[in-house]
């Protein structure tokens, strides 16, 4: 999702990274 805007860039970045960390807390909550 190239917008072009640093606002929406940094949003989905965001996001990606919570989704990120909480796969993360998963895996290692699951072991």
């Amino acid at each position: 999702a190239l917008v072009g805007s640093t606002s929406a860039t940094t949003c989905t970045t965001t996001q990606q990274t919570a989704a990120y960390v909480a796969l993360v807390s998963i895996l290692l909550d699951s072991s």
